[in-house]
């Protein structure tokens, strides 16, 4: 039993603590941020306002989730099917794969998993393999990826500031394109890489475990998809360790026992993760020289090359499946790197203690982790040599566009001459001061923000529809580069006949970039039929060497190998052709040219050879 002193102290620290928590609710009822109290609070013209702003804001959002529907799915075959695109669902046919476990895939290749096979596995089962049940999938999880950022951002920003983030993305030509293709793969990237800002954004709110399970879930499942995820997963851990260390310490400290699962779940994600995938990034400082030339021992040279892909990815310049270069892109690095320069120098601003200085007002600490996340990320591409492709650079993606709405929705909750423009001295706003629209409200400070925010807004998106509606225009044209041709769908169809699979008994690629899609594209009957051996004619220098080859795959059989036609692709193409061409030659003597297929405007796209292997020599 206590005594009557020690039920007095309980008493008066529960009292204090009650008193404590008042205090604060009814903080945040004067500054309108409760939310079972901010009705309450607020004038009936004013809750009416912030319902016209919100259904405004959900206007917004849905007009641009059908804005980018209807462009990423018009023409939904075009461009062709790409050989890296078709890698991820090749599992769910019964494709090869990089490991199973228990009979189950698991890696598709040494650095992707085959998360996204699994969800194809009941598409292609139901509906079979087709550009509709490939593409269909993966512009429905961008368009959850769209809806889930305007959620997140409603943690961060206004309404109608959340909306115009969605409407950014959504009508950004690189996304749209992207995300059609899922190229690199990049779709299932953003999803979790939003879902698990969201979780953890929740979680510093709350507090609860159950939001950092949901942290550690979504980067599991990010790393699960490809490895570098790590990137996301490094930086996120950076920013919240810089930014929200005391709420971090705080939320643990509340009790231990039911964070330490979680947390724990992560980092053994990250170590099976650095496990597999840095001797692979390290291995590509001795491999050779790339296309790109990205592979470089020059410090310089590499952040030029990154520095360089950046602008042509964000600004949606580096149209990848188009025959030709295009020289049209959108403003956005205009408008985002003055930006992110300017977060930058108020952000250290900030860490220089000096938070009063005018500068330092354009960034808080939700801008300043962003930023951190943007740049952790960037450093890790930088020093990744293997990171060469557009698709890399997405991984940066959408933060430029946070950064940028981030600073106006900071700028609009600033007091702007001391006073804000819609408020008196004390914040209280007042019925006549709404009444009255005169000159001075057309000159406010406030108003000229908002105008410009919304002209630069404007200004953006309208750059965005322009470049997308012109790539629309050369996809029109059919003016694809060769890997994405629509002739691999005429190449499928001829194979597909019931006479070209009799006279058959294996059909091989000699070239890398076709094998994927006519594979997945074929009945499944056919599909042991398939096999690709593009990297084996490329390293074929000498037919001598090709003894097994012929032995394995040729030997007894009738077969048809798949090329691409002459002229076509770069000189380690033509040199896989010739390679082929020379060991047949030498082990079959004369071989057949079967057919031709062309695409639609004329052009030779690819080249199906004959080869009886029946009667060897």
């Amino acid at each position: 039993m206590m005594s009557g002193s020690q039920l007095h102290q309980v008493w008066i620290r529960s009292v204090s603590l009650f008193e404590l928590r008042m205090c604060e609710r009814h903080e945040r009822i004067a500054g309108g941020t409760h939310h079972r109290w901010r009705q309450r609070a607020e004038p009936q013209s004013m809750r009416r306002r912030l319902n016209i702003h919100v259904l405004a804001a959900y206007a917004l959002v849905t007009l641009a989730l059908a804005y980018f529907g209807v462009m990423a799915s018009r023409h939904i075959a075009l461009p062709g099917l790409n050989v890296d695109e078709v890698l991820g669902v090749r599992p769910a046919v019964g494709g090869p794969v990089a490991r199973r476990i228990f009979g189950i895939p698991v890696l598709t290749i040494s650095y992707i998993g085959a998360l996204k096979s699994y969800i194809y596995f009941p598409i292609f089962a139901l509906f079979g393999g087709s550009p509709e049940t490939i593409r269909l999938p993966t512009i429905f999880i961008s368009l959850l990826t769209l809806a889930l950022t305007f959620k997140l951002s409603r943690l961060h920003f206004r309404p109608s500031y959340s909306a115009l983030l969605a409407l950014l993305m959504a009508a950004d030509p690189i996304f749209i394109f992207m995300s059609k293709a899922d190229y690199g793969p990049i779709v299932l990237m953003m999803f979790f890489k939003m879902l698990a800002l969201y979780f953890f954004f929740r979680f510093i709110a709350t507090s609860s475990p159950r939001y950092l399970w949901g942290v550690a879930v979504s980067c599991g499942l990010g790393l699960f998809d490809k490895f570098n995820f790590m990137w996301f997963v490094l930086a996120l851990v950076v920013a919240a360790v810089v930014v929200f260390r005391h709420e971090l310490r705080s939320a643990v400290a509340q009790s231990r026992s039911q964070f330490i699962w979680p947390l724990g779940a992560l980092l053994v994600a990250l170590a099976v993760t650095a496990r597999y995938s840095l001797p692979l990034f390290l291995q590509t400082h001795s491999r050779a020289v790339s296309a790109s030339s990205s592979v470089t021992s020059d410090p310089l040279g590499r952040i030029e090359f990154v520095s360089d892909l950046y602008l042509q990815t964000m600004n949606s310049k580096d149209q990848w499946f188009l025959q030709t270069s295009a020289h049209m892109g959108t403003i956005t690095n205009w408008i985002t790197l003055p930006i992110i320069g300017l977060v930058v120098l108020a952000a250290t601003a900030r860490l220089l203690r000096r938070r009063q200085s005018p500068i330092a007002q354009f960034i808080d600490r939700v801008g300043l982790f962003y930023l951190l996340i943007f740049v952790a990320i960037l450093v890790q591409i930088v020093l990744t040599t293997a990171a060469d492709g557009p698709y890399h650079i997405m991984m940066l993606y959408p933060f430029h566009y946070i950064l940028m709405v981030s600073v106006a929705n900071r700028l609009s909750g600033l007091r702007l001459g001391g006073v804000r423009s819609d408020q008196s001295a004390d914040g209280v706003h007042s019925p006549s001061s709404r009444r009255r629209f005169g000159r001075s409200e057309l000159c406010s400070p406030r108003l000229a923000l908002v105008l410009g925010v919304v002209s630069v807004a404007a200004l953006l998106v309208a750059s965005e529809v322009r470049v997308g509606v012109h790539y629309q225009q050369a996809i029109d044209d059919q003016a694809f580069s060769f890997v994405w041709t629509p002739a691999i769908y005429k190449l499928s169809a001829y194979l597909d006949r019931r006479e070209v699979q009799r006279n058959a008994d294996a059909i091989i690629s000699a070239n890398w970039g076709m094998h994927n899609q006519v594979f997945v594209l074929s009945r499944s009957g056919d599909r042991s039929k398939y096999t690709d051996l593009s990297r084996e004619f490329t390293e074929l220098d000498n037919p001598e060497q090709g003894k097994s080859l012929a032995e394995e795959f040729f030997a007894g059989k009738r077969v048809l190998v798949l090329a691409y036609a002459e002229g076509l692709g770069d000189r380690t193409t033509a040199a896989a052709r010739d390679h082929f061409l020379s060991f047949a030659k030498y082990y079959f003597g004369a071989i057949r040219r079967e057919r031709v297929v062309t695409n639609d405007r004329g052009e030779a796209m690819f080249a199906i050879y004959y080869v009886d292997a029946r009667a060897r020599r």
